[in-house]
């Protein structure tokens, strides 16, 4: 490595004064041609056999120079390859180890931190979960004080409304309510339709309250059959034991100023 940026550097500085080595090595040559020449001149003639065998020596001496720098440079470059490469492995084995050593230390502490999420997370379910059961529970415990309380007022309000006599009694005052509203539109002056109008309410509410009044009906055909109202027991009303509801009594007074008890009505 180092020798290819030493020839780098070689070639380089080649290129750059090219120029200058040129005429440096045209005068070495002409120099060194200039000496050959004048050594050959003059000793060509005593020293031929001797200069051949000169020269054949500075040849051979300077093959094995280049032979021993070839190999200087080959065990040089092998040298620094050598080393370059253990130096190389050696930080590659370095680098592996920490890259490893931080791995573990990562993976160690990734483990940690789940560790640590997954038992934070439990700590948080468990608290969540005994969070609702007490708020479940403090839930039901306020609707059954809401419901008792609001059973309790239902209670109070409308335990007249269950009173048997109090339900006799206000659908008595509304069938008075509504015979009076009758009797007063069939008396007015109001236009004829309505005053049919309210005769044909008349009558179907008269026929169909003798039609559910036993006793009623008892009195004007004793041999019609007698209108069940199943309960409980499966027994009529006039079936039941003393003490039960008893027929309401209404008194209708019509336009020509009859009077109609216990639910009689006149048919047409």
């Amino acid at each position: 490595m180092a020798d290819g940026a030493n020839d780098e550097d070689i070639r380089k500085f080649e290129e750059e004064n090219k120029e200058m080595i040129d005429r440096i090595i045209a005068k070495r040559k002409a120099e060194e041609e200039a000496a050959d020449r004048a050594r050959f001149e003059e000793m060509r003639g005593r020293i031929e056999e001797q200069e051949r065998r000169a020269s054949a020596d500075e040849r051979y001496r300077a093959a094995m120079a280049r032979e021993a720098e070839e190999e200087q440079r080959r065990t040089a470059y092998d040298d620094a390859a050598d080393r370059a490469y253990s130096a190389f492995g050696d930080a590659r084995d370095r680098a592996a180890d920490f890259a490893r050593d931080q791995e573990e230390y990562a993976y160690r502490r990734s483990r940690e931190a789940r560790d640590r999420i997954r038992d934070r997370y439990a700590d948080e379910r468990r608290y969540a979960f005994d969070a609702a059961d007490e708020a479940r529970a403090n839930i039901r415990d306020d609707v059954d004080r809401i419901r008792r309380y609001a059973n309790e007022d239902m209670e109070r309000v409308f335990s007249p409304f269950t009173d048997p006599k109090f339900q006799q009694h206000l659908v008595g005052a509304g069938l008075e309510a509504w015979m009076a509203l009758n009797s007063l539109l069939r008396s007015s002056n109001a236009p004829e339709f309505m005053k049919d109008f309210a005769d044909s309410a008349d009558r179907s509410k008269n026929i169909e309250y003798c039609r559910k009044n036993e006793y009623c009906r008892s009195k004007r055909n004793p041999d019609a059959p007698r209108y069940r109202e199943e309960s409980g027991n499966g027994r009529t009303e006039s079936e039941r034991p003393a003490g039960g509801p008893t027929p309401i009594s209404i008194n209708i007074t019509d336009t020509s100023g009859k009077k109609e008890k216990d639910g009689e009505s006149k048919e047409e």
